[in-house]
């Protein structure tokens, strides 16, 4: 297997300004940040929890009942 020299492992340094600096000076990675450190806000549910976990139970139990009834016939 052919294994690569330590410098072309190396990776270019980057500087405060978020440039790279390789050896012709090109720039190979910007760093964007956002102005503030904020969280992004998530909207509010509009279900609550108790509402889907009675939907789900009905429509089991629908599908419960119309098995059952297949299944007698």
């Amino acid at each position: 297997m052919h294994r690569l020299s330590s410098a072309s492992r190396t990776l270019p340094a980057i500087d405060r300004s978020g440039r790279a600096s390789g050896s012709a000076g090109a720039s190979y990675v910007k760093i964007i940040r956002p102005n503030n450190s904020d969280p992004i806000p998530v909207p509010a549910s509009r279900h609550r929890m108790g509402s889907i976990i009675l939907r789900f139970v009905a429509l089991l139990a629908v599908a419960v009942v119309v098995l059952a009834l297949a299944w007698s016939r």
